[in-house]
């Protein structure tokens, strides 16, 4: 009986030093600071100078900037930060404050209204070293390895588009 019951204790222990193991891999691909890239919206690519923008992941915390120059007469600015919780089966973040700066034409129009409430779900699948997550029935996903973190969206903007969004990792939590 001893025997059976040191058994069932080493095995505990094991699967709970792979979960923190898990756990730790999670969370060592989804924090840290990136640079936005290269955006493509349906078969259009764009980069810097057109694009530009920061996203930060770390400490239960995220915050992006954005700056969409794309359109020449119109530039874009956005700023959002808000919170995130992760565990082994799903990554959730929201947003606490956004705000967005339209210029255009010397008129400035502002607003803060969040994308959307709550917080947003993603499953989370850790495959071969990368992290998979994945909302909305597949339509909105982000995908992360030891460079890069590729944002897709299949349905993106109120013309419903692919959008895709390629985030260089530029320092690690």
């Amino acid at each position: 009986m001893y025997k059976y019951l040191v058994l069932i204790i080493m095995f505990m222990n094991t699967s709970l030093l792979m979960a923190s193991d898990i756990d730790k891999k999670v969370n060592n691909l989804l924090t840290g600071m990136y640079e936005l890239e290269t955006w493509l919206d349906g078969d259009k690519v764009y980069e810097y100078p057109d694009v530009a923008g920061t996203l930060s992941i770390a400490n239960g915390q995220i915050g992006f900037t954005l700056d969409n120059r794309i359109n020449k007469n119109k530039t874009i600015k956005v700023i959002g930060w808000g919170n995130y919780i992760f565990n082994k089966d799903i990554f959730k973040y929201q947003y606490n404050d956004f705000k967005l700066l339209v210029i255009s034409d010397g008129k400035q129009i502002t607003n803060d209204k969040l994308p959307w409430e709550g917080y947003r779900v993603y499953e989370l699948k850790l495959q071969e070293g990368v992290l998979l997550l994945s909302a909305n029935n597949g339509n909105q996903t982000w995908k992360l390895d030891a460079k890069t973190l590729v944002y897709t969206d299949k349905e993106w903007g109120a013309d419903k588009k692919f959008a895709q969004r390629i985030w260089k990792r530029i320092i690690k939590e």
